[in-house]
């Protein structure tokens, strides 16, 4: 990308002009790595390269407000509901959608993983013990702003 031309090349070009079938002068939305998007027309077009003249842009609406990383395993017996990685925080959580709590298996893996605070999500209020934190199940979205 560049002030006014970004260029598309190798997959992303050959999708462009075989599968989709785009012809010079139609209008498409590419985005860059820096969660923008740009508003482009088509210019030129082979099976190898894509070039778009850059009419406007701006911040993706599309893009997420934060990154997760998602690890997902199958222990056996008592599970865990699921582990991210948000930043450099690991984060292992249970979700309960009722107010009978109970969180063994959280509790225990927190016991084994020295230094972690889990994090419930159920529908019972905010609590923040020592080695857990609650949150409720409509507050969630608000958690990871």
């Amino acid at each position: 990308v560049t002030e006014k031309f970004a260029r598309i090349v190798g997959d992303d070009a050959f999708h462009i002009a075989r599968s989709l079938r785009m012809a010079v002068g139609e209008h498409v939305t590419i985005c860059d790595t820096e969660s923008t998007d740009y508003e482009c027309e088509l210019e030129k077009i082979t099976d190898n390269e894509v070039v778009v003249k850059i009419v406007s842009e701006k911040a993706s609406e599309s893009e997420p407000a934060y990154y997760a990383t998602l690890f997902q395993a199958h222990p056996k017996g008592d599970k865990l509901d699921f582990i991210i990685q948000n930043d450099k925080r690991v984060i292992p959580i249970e979700v309960k959608a009722e107010e009978n709590v109970r969180a063994r298996s959280l509790s225990q893996f927190v016991k084994d993983n020295a230094g972690l605070k889990g994090l419930r999500i159920s529908m019972r209020g905010y609590v923040d013990q020592e080695w857990l934190e609650n949150i409720p199940l409509v507050a969630i979205d608000a958690y990871f702003e």
